[in-house]
């Protein structure tokens, strides 16, 4: 960041943990689109910038908060976090950072996140709340950048509601959904759950 004036935020792969220590999945790696980015660019060690930031942070929250270092000044300017999201606030700042300045990551895994029951990411309903709104907000800069990128928020909203139901609804309403998911958005992760 002292290198690139420009940029507004930065962050870096992580592992995700469980409550034993044992680990689950790089971050970069879950996330199917970003994979692909990273696997087109050229092998880098060390920051690189995220080209059509705003739409790469839109399609997937690959960012994690405690990764992160961001500009005061930046910060300042887009009035931080907002507090009144239910949800997902981390994302939206991302986004609201990614609109008017440069943002850079390193594939390097330099932190690692507790995945728990009960946290506040794992409520589900005030996710979805939070994403549509979120979604809203950004959606016209994001599809500047590229036009599928609403496809991907509501791809993410769909397995959300799968997600919702799978823990709380019946056998059939569970699998209504993941069908109705699966024909709308087909791809080999949806298909598992059947």
């Amino acid at each position: 960041m002292s290198e690139h004036p420009n940029c507004v935020l930065s962050f870096t792969n992580y592992e995700h943990i469980n409550e034993a220590n044992e680990f689950i999945i790089p971050c970069f790696q879950y996330w199917p689109e970003f994979q692909r980015h990273i696997e087109s660019q050229s092998a880098t060690t060390g920051y690189q910038m995220l080209n059509h930031a705003t739409a790469m942070l839109f399609k997937e929250n690959i960012v994690g908060t405690s990764s992160v270092m961001c500009r005061r000044d930046a910060y300042l300017q887009v009035q931080g976090f907002d507090c009144e999201l239910p949800s997902a606030s981390d994302w939206d700042l991302w986004l609201k950072l990614s609109e008017i300045g440069d943002v850079s990551f390193t594939n390097e895994i330099r932190m690692h996140y507790l995945m728990r029951q009960g946290s506040v990411s794992s409520n589900v309903p005030k996710r979805i709340e939070a994403m549509k709104t979120i979604a809203q907000r950004h959606v016209s800069f994001a599809q500047a950048q590229c036009s599928k990128a609403k496809r991907f928020v509501d791809e993410r909203l769909m397995d959300a509601y799968c997600e919702y139901a799978s823990q709380h609804k019946g056998y059939f309403h569970r699998t209504a959904k993941h069908v109705q998911t699966f024909v709308t958005y087909p791809s080999v992760r949806r298909f598992k759950p059947w």
